[in-house]
């Protein structure tokens, strides 16, 4: 399988299990998304962890990408 050659749009949604320390109440506001994810790691880093894996595999360089989108979650996992 060959590298992706033309332009890329970018899109990662970070999923992060809340803390099993909270109270229920908590995390379940986090679950419903209404109890944003403000801690580390930063949403920058982890979209440049994802842009540096993929790169090579699901296109050729990460200059192809034009757009890019993150969001930082919470899920069950």
């Amino acid at each position: 399988r060959h590298p992706h050659e033309g332009p890329v749009v970018l899109d990662v949604a970070a999923t992060f299990e809340p803390p099993t320390s909270w109270p229920k109440w908590r995390r379940a506001l986090a679950l419903s998304g209404t109890w944003p994810h403000v801690v580390k790691p930063d949403i920058d880093n982890v979209v440049k962890l994802v842009k540096d894996a993929l790169n090579g595999l699901a296109w050729r360089d990460d200059s192809q990408v034009i757009a890019i989108t993150g969001r930082k979650l919470y899920g069950e996992q």
